[in-house]
């Protein structure tokens, strides 16, 4: 996409930018889809070692919200929610 490092360390919101964002969540989100597609195997007790995709689901979906753009504001501060989604689902032992 022709984005220099020096483009994320000035905090560029240019499009191509974006577009090297957007690349990069929907691998993450690929990889995040074809993990969960091996829940079922998962022994319950091991389930909370995956508990970290809810922080990652939360913040894809963030980060779509921000048009991909990692220097929004709103991706500075906290998901007041997130404590109980991960306890909701570390309950439910799903990931």
């Amino acid at each position: 996409h022709g984005v220099s490092q020096e483009d994320f360390i000035r905090g560029s919101r240019r499009q191509n930018v974006r577009d090297v964002v957007y690349d990069l969540a929907s691998q993450a989100h690929v990889h995040l889809q074809h993990a969960r597609s091996f829940s079922h195997n998962v022994p319950a007790a091991a389930s909370s070692a995956f508990l970290h995709t809810v922080v990652l689901e939360d913040y894809l979906q963030r980060i779509r919200k921000a048009d991909f753009d990692v220097f929004h504001r709103s991706l500075q501060k906290r998901n007041p929610l997130l404590p109980f989604q991960m306890y909701l689902r570390s309950w439910k032992k799903t990931y």
